[in-house]
């Protein structure tokens, strides 16, 4: 449990704050996180921007299998 102690409240309420305005209105998390990373949190835009794309390609492409995967099933 000593991982609980090193966890930054600020971090944990920003992302809960962009997943409030992604979920109200739909624009990606990355266009609004990563300003966050950079301004607010001082991290090297290089390290926020390459995170972002990161995320998102294992997200888009584990949404994209299962789409595909979904399509077979509906074909059957």
């Amino acid at each position: 449990m000593g991982f609980l102690l090193v966890i930054d409240p600020l971090y944990s309420l920003s992302g809960f704050c962009v997943g409030a305005l992604v979920g109200m209105t739909g624009v990606g998390g990355g266009s609004l996180m990563t300003p966050l990373l950079i301004l607010l949190f001082g991290i090297h835009p290089s390290t926020a921007v390459g995170t972002d794309l990161l995320y998102a390609g294992v997200t888009k492409s584990r949404s994209g299998k299962f789409r595909i995967m979904m399509m077979a099933l509906q074909a059957v």
